[in-house]
């Protein structure tokens, strides 16, 4: 599943309430699967998603999103990169500034791709989501 914006939301509450079923997710400036709210005062995680298993997650968020702010992309990475039992240590992979985090569980590896953007996705969204989907 992947989706920008309310896409990405989606993507993260299916991949969060079918992990048992779904293979991967790539959320596009969007975030979740945990409740949060992000505004110029900050970030607040009020409510875990409580999910059912885990997905390989392809994520990437804009520090100079104004729509979804780029804390509540960080949010998703870091659930995903503890749902997936992922270390804090990363590889470069891909273009820009995309890392895969090192020791995750078998077959749920977990990219982040911060990037300076708006709300806007990179360039090579399209491109690395479809390779990152194609390892599955």
């Amino acid at each position: 599943s992947t989706g920008w914006s309310y896409g990405g939301i989606m993507s993260n509450r299916v991949g969060c309430q079918l992990g048992d079923q779904l293979r991967a997710i790539a959320p596009v400036m969007g975030f979740g699967p945990d409740l949060a709210w992000g505004d110029a005062s900050g970030c607040t995680k009020y409510v875990e998603a409580g999910c059912t298993g885990s997905v390989a997650a392809w994520i990437t968020h804009g520090r100079q999103d104004d729509v979804v702010r780029f804390c509540l992309g960080e949010f998703t990475r870091d659930h995903w990169q503890d749902a997936n039992g992922c270390g804090q240590s990363s590889t470069g992979i891909g273009p820009g500034e995309c890392v895969q985090y090192d020791g995750c569980d078998e077959g749920l590896p977990v990219v982040w791709c911060p990037t300076d953007l708006d709300h806007s996705p990179p360039d090579y969204g399209g491109a690395e989501i479809w390779k990152f989907f194609s390892r599955f």
